[in-house]
């Protein structure tokens, strides 16, 4: 039976209905009983991959699904108290790297540029055909390092923005790779390494969630809702390590 105020994801994340289950089961004489039992004291699962999880995940990731420990943000990978730190006005710096996550339409096809000290210094969002899409990209990318996602129909329009702007490059979203995306994204925002504008893209961070699966952690946004912006961020701020910052090239297959 699905409790009443449990829907959808939230079902399985944060402090729901079973954490105020466990929450009665601790208090003394209350005619409730809980313990909490971590994955670590399963003996069929080998510490190794117990400990190589310690290190792939982010802390309240593996805190919650190996150590039994719920999250204060619920499903959300950033952390709400770290999110809220980030948020500044637009940059008027220079733009150093951007990253573009590309739809047709229901998504958004959103450019995001990143300054030197990756604040958010330019961003854009739209719907339309892709002859506007290109279009758009190509007057807003100039000479600037770009990673875009290429993944399917991307593919083709990456190539093409290539031929005019050598330094644009592509991305392919796979879980493994949104994954390790998304996981440095986290850790930019624990640390302070990123800022964003109010508005619709700290929305979209404030609800993007994480599913965790025997294949890993799969990040998307919750149904009917969009992580477009999200990705770009993202996207902008592996350029910006990886190209911008070191001024090194960089092919992503």
């Amino acid at each position: 039976m699905v409790p009443r105020d449990a829907e959808g994801p939230e079902l399985l994340k944060g402090r729901n209905f079973f954490h105020r289950c466990f929450e009665r089961g601790q208090i003394a004489d209350g005619g409730w009983r809980s313990w909490r039992l971590p994955t670590t004291t399963n003996p069929t699962i080998r510490e190794e991959e117990i400990e190589a999880a310690r290190q792939e995940l982010p802390k309240q990731v593996f805190e919650q699904e190996f150590l039994g420990i719920p999250a204060d943000d619920g499903g959300n990978p950033f952390g709400l108290d770290a999110i809220e730190r980030c948020v500044s006005d637009l940059s008027t710096d220079p733009v150093a790297a951007i990253g573009i996550d590309l739809a047709k339409s229901v998504d958004w096809t959103v450019v995001c540029g990143l300054d030197k000290d990756g604040r958010v210094a330019m961003l854009e969002r739209w719907q339309g055909p892709w002859a506007e899409t290109i279009r758009k990209i190509q007057n807003l990318i100039l000479e600037y390092p770009v990673l875009i996602d290429s993944t399917g129909v991307g593919d083709p329009i990456v190539e093409d923005l290539q031929r005019r702007h050598p330094r644009v490059e592509g991305f392919k979203f796979s879980q493994t790779s949104k994954q390790q995306l998304m996981e440095g994204l986290a850790t930019a925002f624990q640390v302070g390494k990123v800022s964003i504008p109010d508005g619709w893209l700290r929305t979209e961070c404030e609800t993007f969630e994480y599913q965790y699966t025997r294949t890993g952690v799969r990040y998307e946004a919750p149904g009917g809702m969009h992580d477009d912006g999200v990705c770009a961020l993202a996207l902008a701020l592996r350029c910006l390590d990886t190209k911008a910052r070191t001024g090194f090239d960089f092919r992503v297959l």
